[in-house]
């Protein structure tokens, strides 16, 4: 009987095993049920695949993947904007040179002329002769001195 159930521990007395515990009152299951393993879980009928082609957990993506897939991501997006940028860029010289393509290379303001004019005026008269002349060609009738009203 008690003798079998009896251990020695290591200072060489003789003890009982510790009793189980008992359930909560109530609960109507016994210490018996408690120790009973649980029952196996019954599998899917269609498991998934892993990466390497064999039934069970799908497995987590490894840090290389999660990696990859990040820096692909960033190339992407990197491409996306540099396309957009060329775009815009190609669209604004686009739109400038409309009026060449639709007219010549021909001036077809007035602004663009008077500074033409100016232009030829200082090359060819220097600049002390440039910042006193008075064109009368401009802001007509009453004319424009030019040295004191055009920007630098």
């Amino acid at each position: 009987g008690i003798q079998s159930l009896a251990s020695r521990d290591r200072t060489g007395f003789t003890s009982l095993p510790s009793p189980t515990p008992s359930p909560p009152p109530g609960s109507g299951r016994t210490a018996a049920h408690r120790r009973r393993p649980p029952p196996p879980r019954s599998a899917p009928a269609m498991a998934p695949r892993t990466s390497d082609g064999k039934t069970g957990k799908a497995a987590a993506p490894a840090g290389g993947d999660v990696v990859r897939a990040t820096h692909l991501l960033r190339l992407v997006y990197a491409a996306c904007l540099l396309y957009c940028f060329g775009f815009v860029l190609w669209k604004a010289h686009d739109i400038r040179l409309d009026a060449i393509r639709e007219y010549g290379m021909v001036i077809h303001e007035f602004d663009p002329w008077f500074n033409y004019r100016a232009a030829e005026y200082l090359y060819h008269n220097g600049w002390q002769r440039f910042c006193t002349w008075f064109d009368y060609k401009s802001w007509y009738p009453l004319g424009r001195p030019v040295g004191s009203t055009i920007y630098p």
